[in-house]
C-alpha cells in the first residue's frame, strides 16, 4: 500500500513568521530613525546660540569697532565729532552772537527793501536769533506755485537779495522746507516730505547758480508737517507754518540740532502715502 505524500502543510503554515519578523524589523528601524533625528545635540545648539548672539547683537568677542572716514564740512577726511560737541547753546553763546544777528539784519533789511514794499516785507519774510542761529523765515505762498516746487516771477527777487547779503558772510547755510498738515498725493510729490525737501533744495539751487556761495556752504533738508509754527487750525496759521527757512549758523551753534515735537513721528506711517496714487495734485502745501 502506498504511504500518503507529505506535503509539508505544517512549513507552510509557518511562512507568515519570516514576514512578520521582517515587519518588526524594519518598525524598530524607523522608530530609531524617528528618535535620532528629533533628539537634539545641546552642545550644537548652545554653539549655534552663541554664534548668533555674537553676530546680531554683541558682535565677536575681541573684535574692535570699525570707524568710518566720514567727510564734513572745515575739515576732509576728519571723524564725525562727538555726541558732546552738539552741546545746546547757553545764555553767553546768544549774547556773544548779537551783534553779529544785528548786522545780519541791517544788512537783510537793506536788501530786501530795495525790492520789497515795507508792508509786504513784514508778510513774507520773519527774521529772528534762535538757538540754533540766525533764521530768515520765507513765505512759501509768496516763493512757489500752490502743491509745486516752481519758483513765482515775484520769487527771484526776494531770493536775489538774501543771496546778495549770504555773499557777504562766511557762515554754514542750511535751507529747512517746512509745509502744513493738509497732505499731498501726486505722482511727483506723494507726500509733504517730498514737497518740502524740493522746495528747499529749489532755494539752494537758486542762491547757487545766481550767487558766489561756495556749495560746501550750503545744506538742503525737509521737514514736511513736522515742525510748524503754529497749530495748523486757521488759514492764516497754515500759511505761516509753509516756509522755507534760510538758517544762518555761528561756529558755537554748529552741530546743535533741537528735538523735534512729540508729535513729529506719531503719525508718521499713516502721512506716507502709496506712491501710485494721484490726487489733490493742487492743493497748497
Amino acid at each position: 500500500m502506498k504511504r500518503p505524500l507529505d506535503l509539508g502543510e505544517d512549513e507552510a503554515r509557518d511562512r507568515w513568521v519570516v514576514s512578520y519578523a521582517d515587519f518588526i524589523t524594519l518598525l524598530f528601524a524607523f522608530f530609531v530613525v524617528l528618535y535620532a533625528i528629533s533628539t537634539v545635540d545641546t552642545r550644537k545648539f548652545e554653539r549655534v546660540s552663541v554664534g548668533m548672539k555674537e553676530a546680531f547683537v554683541e558682535g565677536p568677542r575681541g573684535a574692535q569697532p570699525i570707524l568710518l572716514d566720514l567727510l564734513l564740512p572745515g575739515g576732509a577726511g576728519g571723524l564725525a565729532p562727538e555726541a558732546e560737541d552738539h552741546r545746546e547753546p547757553t545764555a553767553s553763546d546768544a549774547a556773544s552772537l548779537a551783534p553779529q544777528w544785528a548786522a545780519v539784519q541791517d544788512a537783510l533789511n537793506g536788501s530786501l527793501g530795495a525790492v520789497l514794499e515795507p508792508e509786504e516785507q513784514d508778510e513774507v519774510v520773519r527774521m529772528q536769533g534762535t538757538p540754533r542761529g540766525f533764521m530768515i523765515s520765507l513765505s512759501a505762498g509768496h516763493l512757489f506755485e500752490p502743491g509745486s516746487a516752481e519758483l513765482r516771477d515775484g520769487a527771484e527777487k526776494v531770493l536775489g537779495g538774501i543771496g546778495a547779503v549770504l555773499e557777504s558772510v562766511a557762515m554754514p547755510v542750511r535751507l529747512e522746507g517746512h509745509t502744513d498738515d493738509a497732505p499731498i498725493r501726486s505722482r511727483r510729490y506723494p507726500s509733504n516730505w517730498e514737497l518740502s525737501t524740493a522746495r528747499a533744495t529749489r532755494v539752494l539751487r537758486f542762491l547757487l547758480e545766481r550767487h558766489a556761495l561756495r556749495p560746501d556752504r550750503l545744506s538742503a533738508a525737509g521737514y514736511a508737517q513736522y515742525r510748524p509754527l503754529y497749530p495748523n487750525e486757521s488759514p492764516s496759521e497754515r500759511a505761516r507754518n509753509r516756509r522755507v527757512d534760510v538758517l544762518l549758523i555761528a561756529d558755537p551753534l554748529a552741530g546743535y540740532e533741537p528735538p523735534g515735537p512729540d508729535a513729529q513721528l506719531g503719525n508718521l506711517l499713516e502721512q506716507l502715502p502709496p506712491l501710485h496714487e494721484e490726487t489733490d495734485a493742487g492743493r497748497d502745501g
